[in-house]
Order: C-alpha cells, then structure tokens, then sequence
C-alpha cells in the first residue's frame, strides 16, 4: 500500500491587495494627524523670526538714536530691512504714543503670504518703552 502524501500548495511571496490597502490606510491616517502639528510648528518658527526681527529693529533703534538723539521711521537709515529674513512677515516703524518719531516708536510685524493665514497672531508690535502686544491674540504670541 502506498500512501500518496498530499502535496501543499505554496502560497506565492508578496502581498495581497487587502494588505496593501490597509497598510495605505494606516499612512494616511497618521499623515492626517502629523501633518497639522507640522504646519502649526512651521508658522511659530515663523513668530519666532519675526520677534527677533522686531528686536534686532529695536536694538538698531536705540543705537541710531544714542548716536543722533532721534529715532528713524525708515528701515534702510538702520541698515535694515523692512522684512524678515524669509519674507514671512512685513516690518515698519511709526511714530509712538506721542505722535512725534523722534521721541518714541511703535515696530509693527504683519504677516504677508503663507502666513497671513495665521490666525492666532497676525501682528506682533513693540514700542520704545518695551510695551509688547500682538493681533489678535493680545500678548499671548510673544
């Protein structure tokens, strides 16, 4: 008597399609959860650069005006510009509260481009005495 031993039938390496599917799945669900704190990490990289611009413009302030008792409402007098370094937010200078820019100023940073779309702050200002706020979000950005 010979007993034939049944054959297994190997199975062919790889994935199937449902395995495909779900591991593709399971990206996109984490892609959709990492992608927002991703974007909400770039726009504070962004408030940090405009607050250091606004204090590298402060500190060219009080420069300028130790040397000419005055304060400038321009940029380029202060070898500055009127931008941060990456163009993410527009800088100016305008007289303080007392309405004369040689006594005071106000710096005022406003998103522009991509991250005009930041709603939490949109302008960061600072003024001559050191007071700090920012739009819309009062002081909370700085």
């Amino acid at each position: 008597m010979n007993h034939a031993v049944p054959q297994r039938r190997r199975r062919p390496a790889g994935f199937t399609l449902i395995e495909l599917m779900i591991a593709l799945v399971v990206v996109a669900i984490i892609a959709a959860i990492a992608y927002p704190s991703y974007q909400d990490s770039v726009r504070k990289s962004r408030r940090a650069e405009a607050k250091a611009a606004i204090n590298d413009l402060a500190a060219r302030l009080e420069q300028f005006f130790l040397d000419n008792k005055t304060y400038t409402a321009n940029p380029v007098t202060l070898n500055a510009s009127a931008t941060t370094e990456h163009g993410y937010y527009n800088l100016a200078i305008a007289p303080g509260g007392t309405g004369d820019i040689a006594s005071s100023y106000v710096i005022t940073a406003t998103a522009v481009g991509v991250q005009a779309s930041d709603t939490k702050c949109a302008t960061f200002t600072m003024s001559s005495a050191g007071a700090k706020a920012s739009t819309p979000a009062g002081n909370s950005c700085w």
